[in-house]
């Protein structure tokens, strides 16, 4: 897993969160807290996301988020999607207090 430090080391702040590049198996729950706030989340808003993501062959391994270091959930999330030439768009979640919906989590994993 590749991880981020969210305060300098050394620093004595221990913060309440870390980032890391989101693997395989979180990926139906970065993806669910990403759309939530367009979608209102859920199991089936996901579902059509991670389907529409493949078919559009849009690489979900390029998603990083924010993990509350006290439970483990998603708290943010960024997914970096390349354009034509050198652009890349970023869509970017909003910051959430409450943890993946459990829906989300029982998801298959994106290929």
């Amino acid at each position: 897993m590749t991880t981020a430090a969210a305060s300098p080391p050394g620093s004595g702040h221990e913060a309440p969160w870390s980032l890391i590049r989101v693997e395989r198996d979180r990926i139906p729950e970065a993806a669910s807290r990403l759309i939530e706030a367009s979608t209102g989340g859920g199991h089936d808003a996901t579902r059509q996301f991670l389907a529409a993501a493949a078919q559009h062959q849009i690489d979900l391994r390029n998603m990083w988020a924010s993990i509350d270091t006290a439970g483990g959930g998603v708290r943010q999330v960024c997914l970096g999607v390349p354009g034509a030439g050198r652009t890349l768009m970023m869509f970017t979640s909003h910051r959430s207090p409450l943890p993946a919906r459990p829906a989300a989590r029982g998801l298959p994993a994106a290929r």
